[in-house]
């Protein structure tokens, strides 16, 4: 099941991949959605919550940028 940030759910086929790079980091084994996006839409696909929480994230609405640091250990 997919949420979107409307409120609205969908539920979608998902796969597993042996590891996800973002910068220097690099997950292993993630789930993903495999979801069609529509023509014009420029971004590889998004980043779900699975991914997002073992960061801290802040967004730069100034520069466009999201930026993933690694979450400090607990």
């Amino acid at each position: 099941m997919v949420f979107t940030a409307g409120g609205a759910s969908m539920t979608v086929p998902t796969g597993r991949i042996p590891a996800l790079q973002l910068g220097v980091a690099t997950l292993p084994d993630v789930e993903v959605a495999l979801i069609d996006l529509p023509p014009g839409v420029a971004v590889d696909g998004p980043l779900g919550v699975n991914v997002l929480d073992r960061f801290r994230v802040t967004f730069d609405f100034r520069h466009a940028a999201m930026v993933l640091r690694p979450e400090p250990l607990r």
